[in-house]
């Protein structure tokens, strides 16, 4: 009889199935092993209860950043009621970057950056009594003394030589096992279906933790993975087969359009039409199709794209390129969103508001209250490796602009006007409304923005926490972006300005994302009355009612439009749900008790309410 895996996830009301999960599902049914896998989601089943009515051989965990506290809770009460009669094991975001788990929780194993090869060779280890200590990736009680080191600079790692190399040949996967998810939840009734056509991201934003995991895998292998089109297209067609699928949403970080991906993206602007001929969304960069010709843009629209996503995280250049270290030109941005409006391709921008940016030195300060604030600005280049290069050059500018200068008073002058080319300004919340302003400006048909959450594992987290605009308890950080900043460099004002302009910058892109001409005449007085009126207000929770309205409606009619008509009954049922469950997620869970949807379907809460 087959041993039976269950794994377990957290419902955060995200309308995109979990593909992690059924991949580990498809890898463990690969070559035969004699598994079953099935599914606990917290909010619909009792762990303890389940684990003791099937008594599942394994139960397995995979959590990301912010959203790992009520599966790490579920694993303390498993292990508390059942006891060691099952073993668990935890991967993910998380995990990779809390390796210490291994010794500060109860589980059997911890895995480590990509476990694609990792997990069939521990479920075998286990399957047949064989040790697993020795496992590439995979941190137990017994190695850990071996394999896992702590320094002062980087925290706790695992030991460069207990990793294995980067999957590099991802034809070699399995076709996902949906199996696992749609049967079991509502994903089953949903039109947009997810699906990676690679994997890596070379970039080195410092909100992300790819930077991380890159250096990480140093030497291990190349950045970039990605499927063949014919392989690719096949897995699409049988998704399209099995289930009623109307759209594609491919979740690469980035999507294969970087220059040796040339002949790969014309293979796949004639293959994709033809063999699956679904519209599609997928994120890129904006200097990565500015081209004279728009000969990838093109590319895209002829293979039938839908929508993309191309974010700038900060209308402000110092925001951009000294916080975050996101190197894109203002022309590449204004270029690419106009070339793909001409295209009728419609784009996605996400903005960070709430970076720990500083402001402009008092020029009538007192020489040392000067001098401080000037280092206050410095201070604030992130510190990462390119970021102490930029630094180093801004200090140098700085510098040079003193020494030019004759007097203090002429000194002052000249670093202001350094400091103001490279973008700082006088208050804080100027950066949120330029930001905002600056989107708008793009015409984007769709943005979000989100305010910053410094979370554990990427650079500007540590970074915040390092500067104290952060207490560092990651533990309490809201599962929101839209949420109140965590950051101790703001006051209560501040905060509420940028959630509220977080909530209403969305709702400007009804109408500065809109191909209508009259839509687009009202943008300029929206936003001014966006962010000199409505921002100061004490109507957040109203305002969260607005977002959601106008997200959901661009969602559905803009960026991710099904093929295939559907009536205009089942377009407003469906906006009404996905409403729903958004004013659920974003309200804090003591405001929104009343309005919290409980299925009374078995196995139809996770990704919709009821109805879908």
């Amino acid at each position: 009889m087959a041993e039976e895996i269950l794994f377990v996830l957290h419902d955060d009301r995200s309308q995109t199935e979990p593909l992690n999960l059924m991949l580990l599902s498809a890898l463990a049914k690969q070559g035969g092993r004699p598994f079953r896998t099935g599914l606990i989601v917290l909010e619909r089943d009792d762990i303890v209860e389940v684990v003791k009515q099937r008594k599942p051989a394994i139960v397995a965990f995979s959590a990301v950043m912010g959203l790992h506290t009520l599966l790490l809770d579920a694993h303390k009460r498993l292990r508390r009621e059942v006891g060691r009669s099952v073993k668990t094991v935890i991967g993910g975001p998380f995990a990779t970057f809390r390796p210490q788990l291994i010794n500060e929780e109860d589980f059997d194993a911890v895995g480590i950056g990509e476990c694609d090869d990792a997990w069939p060779e521990l479920l075998d280890a286990w399957l047949n009594g064989k040790p697993d200590d020795g496992i590439p990736n995979i941190l137990t009680k017994e190695n850990a003394s071996r394999v896992l080191k702590k320094s002062l600079m980087a925290g706790w790692q695992v030991d460069h030589s207990h990793l294995r190399d980067r999957v590099s040949a991802m034809d070699d996967l399995p076709f996902m096992d949906r199996e696992l998810i749609y049967p079991n939840t509502a994903f089953k009734h949903r039109y947009k279906r997810a699906m990676m056509a690679g994997r890596g991201c070379p970039f080195r934003c410092t909100y992300c933790f790819e930077h991380e995991w890159n250096a990480m895998y140093k030497g291990k292998g190349k950045v970039l993975a990605r499927h063949s089109v014919p392989r690719l297209c096949a897995e699409l067609r049988q998704l399209k087969e099995q289930y009623d699928t109307r759209f594609i949403m491919f979740k690469d970080d980035v999507f294969p359009v970087f220059n040796p991906d040339i002949e790969w993206l014309e293979e796949f602007a004639e293959v994709y039409p033809r063999e699956v001929g679904l519209p599609y969304h997928c994120s890129l960069r904006a200097e990565l199709v500015n081209e004279p010709d728009s000969r990838k843009l093109t590319l895209l629209k002829k293979s039938g794209i839908g929508s993309m996503t191309m974010s700038i995280e900060s209308g402000n250049d110092f925001s951009r390129k000294y916080i975050i270290i996101r190197q894109m030109e203002d022309e590449d941005m204004r270029s690419s969103f106009a070339k793909a409006r001409e295209l009728r391709i419609n784009t996605f921008s996400n903005t960070i508001l709430g970076l720990p940016n500083p402001v402009l030195p008092d020029l009538h300060a007192p020489s040392e209250v000067y001098q401080a604030q000037l280092d206050v600005v410095l201070k604030a280049v992130n510190s990462n490796e390119l970021g102490k290069k930029i630094r180093a050059a801004l200090t140098a500018r700085i510098e040079q602009a003193k020494t030019s200068a004759g007097t203090d008073r002429e000194a002052r002058l000249a670093v202001d006007k350094v400091l103001r080319e490279v973008g700082l300004l006088e208050k804080r919340i100027d950066y949120e409304k330029e930001s905002i302003r600056y989107t708008v400006g793009l015409r984007t048909s769709f943005a979000e923005y989100p305010v910053f959450f410094p979370y554990e594992g990427t650079a500007l987290g540590d970074f915040a926490a390092q500067i104290g605009a952060f207490d560092g308890d990651y533990e309490s950080l809201p599962a929101s972006y839209q949420s109140s900043s965590p950051l101790d460099c703001f006051d209560e004002k501040e905060k509420l300005q940028q959630q509220n302009l977080a909530l209403l910058g969305t709702f400007l892109h009804l109408f500065a994302g809109s191909y209508n001409p009259a839509l687009n005449a009202l943008t300029p007085f929206l936003t001014w009355l966006v962010t000199e009126v409505l921002a100061d207000l004490p109507f957040t929770d109203q305002y969260v009612v607005l977002y959601s309205v106008a997200k959901n409606w661009m969602h559905q009619e803009r960026m991710y439009k099904w093929k295939g008509d559907t009536s205009l009954y089942e377009r407003l049922r469906h906006l009404w749900d996905n409403v729903r469950l958004d004013v659920t997620k974003q309200i804090s869970d003591g405001a929104s008790e009343k309005l919290r949807i409980q299925s009374v379907k078995p196995g139809q809460t996770l990704g919709a309410s009821p109805h879908v």
